[in-house]
């Protein structure tokens, strides 16, 4: 996740939104660099001579796109949604950098020092980067916590750049689950809220990517969040 990254700002390409899951990653980027996205993304993935080709949809109704492709017809209703399980990582650390999207230095130089974090042997549960304004988007990434030296290491090599700000770090649960059809159906991130919601639960940072959700929560209301969740959500 942080090479790719990372070649979005050697490549001068912003990107609106971003967030991860354990098998994905999305982007939201403007239209124009669709093409530049496409070609430097090719290069840096091994793929298989047979991979399919990125299509782009032209004047395609929602209509005419469900007839094409009847597995997004998933619109049936559960009384407690079914799951392939729902993770619970507890005692983890989120840490807020706030950059300046449009400068691709700051994409280089964020993704740098996550890589090295990496190489310390921090795993990255979840990160989620979002725009604010023309000039501002956070970067959150949850990691492992991090120890006096990673800190010593990793801020320095973030804030070489001016403008870019490393935020106070917070302790966080985090909860994960994905199920069937989870990117066809509407309303699973809604009954998920609804179930946090009911138990008083604030959520600190969410993102959702194919069939994925992972929802952030204050550390310590991990097992809680599990027990409000099966209000709605069914495991093996």
């Amino acid at each position: 996740q942080m090479c790719i990254r990372d070649r979005f700002g050697k490549h001068g390409v912003p990107f609106q939104q971003m967030v991860s899951s354990h098998a994905m990653i999305s982007f939201i980027i403007n239209r124009s660099d669709q093409e530049r996205v496409v070609a430097f993304l090719e290069h840096q993935f091994d793929l298989p001579p047979t991979h399919i080709p990125v299509e782009q949809f032209e004047n395609e109704n929602t209509a005419f796109v469900k007839k094409r492709y009847p597995e997004t017809r998933a619109t049936y209703v559960e009384q407690r949604i079914k799951t392939y399980g729902i993770k619970l990582d507890a005692g983890l650390e989120m840490c807020d950098i706030s950059f300046d999207p449009k400068d691709s230095n700051h994409l280089g130089v964020c993704g740098n020092g996550l890589q090295q974090l990496a190489k310390s042997g921090k795993n990255f549960y979840f990160t989620a980067a979002m725009t604010q304004r023309d000039d501002m988007a956070h970067l959150y990434c949850l990691t492992n916590p991090l120890s006096p030296q990673d800190r010593q290491s990793f801020l320095p090599r973030v804030q070489a750049a001016k403008g870019i700000r490393v935020g106070p770090s917070i302790s966080v649960d985090l909860i994960s689950f994905h199920g069937p059809h989870f990117g066809d159906r509407f309303g699973i991130f809604n009954t998920a809220m609804v179930c946090l919601n009911s138990a008083a639960i604030p959520v600190l940072l969410a993102g959702c990517t194919g069939a994925s959700i992972f929802i952030a929560i204050p550390q310590t209301l991990g097992q809680k969040a599990l027990t409000a969740m099966a209000e709605g959500f069914e495991s093996p």
